[in-house]
């Protein structure tokens, strides 16, 4: 199972992922959410989940400083960005920060459950690799 973290600054949009998506279908487990990225970087560094999915403007610490971060520790974490804002800028900033995806509010469940099976197609890949890597000659 994928271990999620979400940070979202809109408490009506963050209850709305934690209670009404079915996170367990999609074989993810919420460890952890947060209201803004200083606490959601908190959670990140406690809870090392797979993914993160987090709103790009947030108070305290965005969601692209949030991901620079992460980035900068060395973390495996998997980040999408989930955002009102469909500027290029964001879009550019998130790529180059190595983000998984970017979507925009409102998101489908079915377009969330396409990318957590992404990334745990992903994280299975790298696994193999790198157990292939330390049997290996």
């Amino acid at each position: 199972m994928l271990k999620l973290v979400i940070a979202e600054d809109e408490d009506i949009i963050r209850m709305g992922l934690v209670q009404t998506i079915d996170w367990q279908a999609m074989e993810v487990e919420l460890v952890g959410e947060a209201a803004d990225g200083m606490e959601d970087l908190e959670q990140v560094k406690k809870l090392l989940p797979d993914v993160l999915l987090t709103d790009i403007r947030m108070p305290r610490l965005s969601g692209l400083e949030l991901a620079d971060k992460v980035l900068a520790m060395g973390q495996r974490t998997r980040v999408v960005f989930l955002t009102s804002y469909a500027e290029f800028d964001y879009a550019r900033e998130a790529l180059r920060l190595q983000a998984v995806d970017y979507l925009l509010k409102p998101v489908e469940e079915e377009e969330l459950a396409k990318v957590m099976q992404n990334i745990a197609k992903d994280l299975a890949k790298q696994a193999e690799l790198e157990a292939g890597g330390e049997n290996g000659p």
